[in-house]
């Protein structure tokens, strides 16, 4: 061969090694770009479904928080009338003094009026008769004293009169009335003024005052 043919040869092989170089450089580029692609898109994937995690977590706190304030807001439903049910107690007392005018009022000690077995074993107890005359039995261990307010205007339900006789059926007089024996105490309506009384409270306030019999 002559030398201007090998030239032109070694140029052909030149040029073949060069483009299968090439070839092999951009598939390699390709391949590379083909891998990082795809970890692109399993990046994505795993940010999208972070996302849809965090979506369905900021819905469920939003109807918490929802229900909640629903909760919250709710009025709560008012008794009867709106009025609130008093608190009433009875209890058994004595009277001890009487205070009329605007502001009425009693000053009373409670004691216990007890019946049947109660009354045998409290008589029992205190070394009195047991079981006690007529079935009944009064207990005042404490004689701590309590001013009470009266409902002004309520009528006093009693047993014994101002001449010493009695009524069991019981009558009723004026507070006022009632007050005036405890102002001007007499033998007479000692009965009255010394007799065990029930007396309802209703807040705290006197509203009912009934003398008790004991034969």
């Amino acid at each position: 061969m002559s030398p201007t043919g090998k030239l032109w040869t070694a140029a052909i092989a030149a040029g073949l090694i060069g483009a299968l170089i090439g070839a092999g450089a951009v598939w390699a580029i390709t391949q590379q770009e083909s891998a990082s692609t795809s970890a692109d898109a399993a990046q994505l994937a795993s940010i999208r479904a972070e996302l849809e995690t965090k979506d369905a977590q900021i819905t469920q706190l939003t109807e918490q928080v929802a229900a909640l304030t629903a909760s919250a807001s709710v009025t709560p439903t008012p008794t009867s009338g709106g009025a609130t049910t008093p608190s009433t107690s009875k209890e058994f007392t004595f009277v001890k003094a009487v205070t009329a005018g605007a502001k009425p009022t009693i000053t009373a000690d409670y004691a216990q009026f007890l019946t049947g077995k109660a009354a045998a074993d409290a008589a029992t107890a205190h070394g009195d008769e047991s079981p006690p005359p007529n079935d009944y039995y009064i207990v005042n261990d404490n004689n701590k004293l309590r001013t009470l307010p009266v409902k002004p205007g309520i009528n006093v339900k009693l047993t014994a009169h101002d001449d010493g006789t009695s009524d069991p059926a019981g009558y009723t007089v004026p507070f006022a009335t009632w007050a005036g024996y405890y102002a001007a105490p007499t033998d007479n309506n000692r009965s009255i003024t010394a007799g065990p009384y029930w007396i309802t409270l209703t807040n705290g306030v006197v509203t009912k005052i009934e003398e008790q019999y004991t034969p």
